[in-house]
């Protein structure tokens, strides 16, 4: 018996083993390979042409290493595992950034990878970095686009917690869907120099999370790892199951298998069925599974059916069979019950002492026949004999539910129930009696015991009868239908059917009028609620302190204001939001070009909203463009936020983005001539200019891109895409966020520290310069890697005098080379790493509307290079609207409203002028010196006053005077013109001063007594005797006719 245990295992085991390795086999077409090395291939996926399903499913088998590697298609990547349920695993390389201990880089691996159709899985891979002086970037260059990034530091190795990414020596973030590829680059802030001792390099990789667990010991060399498992998720088509099921000749899952849509892109994935294990894309695939003999699922008898299987139980057995059910339990027999034997004895007692009773015909061995029970299936009792005696036990025994054969003779009126072999008798319904007698069982007069009757009632024989007179209906019984009257029978049918239709018209009306009152309030609710979710409470609360430029409407006309649209009337402009009405898509949300009943064509923009930060995003945006009143900036008309989704409606420009005309191949860059390019420089730096020095608080844009500059059909700039943008507090001098913007164009010192400034705006319009200027992509990984960040490219390329090797080639044919190179360094100028170090958007407006003014004069057109060129570069003399840059009032040249404090500005500058013997604006000068009104304001702060007064005029040695006069010209220089004075009063305070000059006895000594009531009473003529303030009326009654030379 020892021996047929071991030889019973071992049969079942070499039963069982065919099945796996037939199994096995089945996993590939007949006829393919379905191993490289140790690594099983599975149909779809295949090594040669006829095995796979289609040509992304490709892999190849280098049978050189050993033991043999598999890898994606014709690909360097990796593949160690493949699973059937739509994963691949894959060994991918870790990307690093080695230094020496003096701060050099020793070595640098920017890692990336391109999966082409299958998309690197959300849920089990995570983007790591590791490092203690470490930030690292992967943005999205396949499939779903996006940029993000974590940061990892820490001083000591002893601060470093085992286990944790929590960004103390290692950081970690998850990766979205749809993601086809990814790039990763490495930074760090100090090149390691700190921590290099036990932290040389950085590191950056995604990789399945499960299979990397973070450790101190990782910093020193990531123990020594190159490589970490990467999870791909894929799937088979690139439609839903719904459309694939309708081609069954491409549809991928065959007999026995389920269907499933593919969550993380297009296709779909196949499953077996439940009960059946194995391939679902092969013919057969999916087999049956012996649920009776892996599992053993049932308590006694289990039968193996096609997916599925049943337990039972055998005869004498009751249950489901299940081993998690009731299982299977024996059915006990029905012995007589103590108190039915109790019942037995009372009868017996009372024959016992009947004086009829044949005392000798009952005896104990008849009781112990009654009393014992007999074979199952056989009466307790069986009655025999003559006497009355066997009667009476017969009677009992019926009595208590137990059969005997009656032997004697039985009423007329009794019932013969069979049971088993044997009868028992009872009077019928109706009688009552002995039925063991003849005529023992004798009728019941039901009318006259019970009075079951309402009115007439009939004893019959056996059974009654009730009746209801003439007049009445019914049956007549009490508990029945009784007697009722019959009502005579007046309506009429046509009065009856007219009833029925009224109140059947009634109801209509009433329901229909119910559910229209309950779909109507349901709606309200409903808009309600979205109004209040979109943020209108606080749209309303922001733009109710403006001067009534909130209003409500239907629209019944022309927009004249920002207004509220209905749901409806954007849904019908749009054509219910048509996909060949789509003008763009981008981070904040998808554009339509809608048509409104008075044909005005707008665009709509549908924001993405998820959450409440971006609910509080989508009203910035609307609180600032309702502020904004720039030719140059996209006019915002309304907005709709009775949707889920809120909506803005903007004015629509024609002419696409400048994206499009720079890099879509549809358009020609040579369509964009110099001339309009730096047009579009100029009039998106005055935007940028505006907003961060006469808008009320100052916005930082933080998304300038070229795909957010629009243009209309003359090429003229209109920024838009606020979304991002943030109001800056004017007693701050920079704000901490969340990093928001566009990598290629994001501010590096920004990206850093979170710290957003004014700058910020400079640094991604410097990109947007050098965009214009070369027609290259801010970011492009199609390029060599020193060329993929424009930005850097440029910088290098104008530190190697390499400059007309990147600027576009329709730029270089026109011939600008002086001014292209001009151009550059106000580009570089912005790009400086340091925000400090970067001019305001004031002073590059000016400097491009320089170089701009330039190229629109044609006698300097033909010869850039000449002396009046680099003459009038210096004086910039040119006229800008009405007035002369350098001397222009900064708030007049943003908004376009002409004030008398305009000329207060412009004196100012003369002051200035008077005061330095400088030029207002000269570009000979160095940077920060070229704006004479900027420099002389900043001198003033820094009391730097007398380095830059007229040496002839310090010779004079009138110090405090020339303070005054510096003063008065400063107030002048004020940016906002409510806060300079008047001309009147800078007239009376310079006539003071010069009256001091005048008076000898004052000059010595300009601070007595006498002095100051000189320059209190201000009573000095001006002139003629005419007073200064008519002097100055009748100077602003003059028209100043234009320079010679027609400037």
């Amino acid at each position: 018996m020892s021996m047929s245990l071991p030889l019973m295992f071992l049969q079942l085991v070499l039963t069982w083993l065919p099945g796996v390795a037939a199994l096995a086999v089945s996993q590939a077409l007949p006829g393919c390979e379905n191993q490289c090395g140790n690594i099983s291939i599975p149909y779809p996926f295949g090594m040669r042409e006829g095995c796979y399903i289609d040509g992304q499913f490709l892999v190849t088998c280098d049978d050189s290493n050993d033991p043999p590697k598999l890898f994606l298609m014709n690909s360097t990547i990796e593949v160690t595992d493949i699973f059937l349920f739509g994963e691949l695993r894959l060994s991918y390389w870790i990307g690093y950034d080695c230094y020496t201990a003096q701060g050099t880089r020793d070595k640098n691996f920017n890692t990336w990878m391109n999966s082409n159709r299958f998309p690197i899985s959300n849920t089990r891979n995570k983007f790591t970095a590791v490092g203690c002086d470490t930030y690292a970037v992967i943005g999205g260059v396949r499939g779903r686009k996006y940029t993000t990034g974590c940061l990892s530091l820490c001083d000591s190795i002893e601060n470093v917690i085992n286990g944790s990414c929590s960004g103390i020596g290692c950081c970690q973030t998850s990766i979205p869907k749809e993601v086809r590829g990814f790039q990763i680059e490495i930074f760090s802030y100090d090149n390691h120099t700190s921590v290099w001792s036990f932290n040389p390099c950085s590191y950056a990789f995604v990789a399945e999370e499960t299979a990397f667990n973070f450790s101190s010991l990782d910093l020193a060399d990531l123990q020594t790892r190159a490589k970490l498992p990467v999870i791909l998720d894929w799937a088979v088509g690139y439609e839903p199951c719904d459309e694939a099921r309708k081609n069954q000749t491409s549809y991928a899952c065959k007999e026995n298998s389920e269907c499933y849509n593919f969550d993380n892109g297009p296709g779909y994935r196949c499953n077996c069925s439940e009960g059946y294990e194995g391939n679902p894309y092969l013919s057969n695939g999916c087999q049956d599974i012996d649920e009776c003999r892996i599992s053993s699922p049932c308590n006694m008898t289990c039968h193996n059916l096609p997916g599925t299987y049943n337990c039972s139980c055998p005869k004498g057995y009751e249950g489901d069979g299940r081993k998690n059910g009731l299982g299977c339990s024996r059915i006990l027999s029905k012995r007589l019950p103590l108190v039915n034997i109790a019942l037995v004895l009372l009868p017996v007692g009372f024959s016992l002492f009947d004086s009829k009773l044949q005392h000798n015909q009952l005896g104990l061995a008849q009781l112990s026949r009654i009393l014992v029970p007999q074979e199952r299936g056989q009466g307790l009792v069986s009655c025999h004999g003559q006497a009355s005696a066997s009667a009476y036990w017969c009677y009992f025994l019926v009595g208590l539910g137990y059969i005997g054969d009656l032997g004697k003779g039985r009423s007329s009126n009794s019932e013969r129930s069979s049971l088993t072999k044997t009868v028992a008798l009872c009077c019928s319904e109706g009688y009552e009696g002995n039925p063991y007698l003849s005529n023992g069982c004798q009728d019941i007069d039901e009318c006259r015991i019970s009075s079951p009757c309402n009115m007439t009632c009939h004893n019959l024989p056996g059974t009654y009868n009730c009746s209801c007179p003439k007049g009445y209906e019914g049956d007549g019984r009490k508990n029945g239908l009784g007697c009722s009257r019959i009502l005579s029978k007046r309506l009429p049918l046509v009065n009856i059917a007219l009833g029925i239709s009224i109140s059947i018209l009634v109801l209509l009306l009433g329901g229909s009028w119910l559910y229209w009152g309950f779909r109507q309030r349901k709606i309200i609710k409903l808009r309600e609620k979205f109004f209040e979710q979109n943020g209108g409470v606080m749209l309303q609360q922001k733009l109710s302190k403006r001067d009534g430029s909130f209003q409500s409407s239907k629209r019944h006309g022309l927009v004249k204001s920002f207004e509220i649209f209905t749901e409806e009337y954007l849904k019908k402009a749009t054509n219910n939001y048509h996909e060949s009405r789509i003008l763009g898509q981008g981070g904040q949300g998808t554009v339509y070009k809608g048509i409104l009943p008075d044909d005005t064509i707008v665009a709509i923009k549908k924001s993405k909203i998820g959450d409440k930060s971006q609910v509080v995003q989508f009203i910035n945006e609307i609180t600032i463009l309702s502020q904004i009143n720039y030719t140059h900036v996209v006019k915002l008309l309304g907005c709709c936020l009775e949707t889920q989704v809120p909506l803005l409606v903007y004015e629509f420009v024609a002419n696409g983005t400048l994206y499009d005309h720079l890099h879509t191949r549809s358009c020609s860059s040579s369509s964009i001539t110099w001339e309009n390019r730096l047009r579009i420089a100029t009039e998106t730096a005055g935007v940028l200019s505006y907003l961060h020095s006469a808008a009320d608080p100052p916005i930082i844009h933080r998304d300038i891109k070229s795909s957010n500059i629009l243009l209309d059909e003359n090429y003229t700039a209109k920024v838009s895409d606020f979304g991002a943008s943030k109001l800056f507090p004017t007693d701050q001098t920079q704000l901490t966020t969340l990093v928001q913007g566009t990598l290629g164009y994001l501010d590096p010192e920004y990206f850093h520290t979170s710290q957003l400034t004014e700058k910020s705006d400079v640094y991604s319009f410097g990109v947007l310069l050098v965009e214009l200027l070369t027609g290259k992509k801010a970011l492009c990984y199609d390029r060599p890697e020193k060329e993929r960040n424009l930005a850097t490219y440029f910088i290098s390329s104008m530190k190697e005098d390499r400059l007309f090797e990147i600027v576009d080639e329709h730029v270089i044919n026109e011939g600008k080379a002086e001014q292209l190179k001009e151009f550059a360094m106000v580009a570089k100028g912005c790009l400086e790493v340091k925000g400090d170090e970067r001019p305001t958007m004031n002073e590059v407006a000016m400097e491009l509307q320089g170089l701009r003014m330039v190229e629109k004069h044609q006698w300097v057109k033909d010869d850039n290079n000449s002396e009046e060129a680099q003459s009038l570069l210096c004086e910039l003399s040119y006229a800008y609207g009405d007035g002369t840059l350098g001397y222009l009032d900064p708030e007049y040249f943003h908004t376009s409203q002409l004030t008398e404090k305009s000329d207060v500005y412009s004196f100012g500058v003369l002051l200035v002028e008077l005061l330095t013997g400088k030029k207002a604006l000269c570009y000979d000068r160095p940077e920060k010196e070229r704006n004479l009104a900027t420099y002389f304001i900043s001198s003033m702060k820094e009391d730097r006053l007398f380095e830059i007064v007229d040496e002839h005029v310090i010779n004079e040695g009138k110090a405090e005077q020339l303070k005054e006069f510096a003063m008065v010209a400063k107030g002048c220089l004020e940016v906002k013109g409510d806060e300079r004075p008047t001309m009147n009063e800078v007239a009376m305070e310079l006539q003071g001063l010069r009256m001091v000059e005048k008076h000898q006895w004052v000059k010595d000594d300009n601070n007595s007594e006498e002095a100051q009531s000189l320059l209190c009473e201000l009573s000095y003529a001006y002139g003629d005797g005419t007073s200064i303030s008519a002097a100055y009326d009748s100077m602003t009654n003059h028209v100043i006719s234009p320079f010679d030379g027609g400037r």
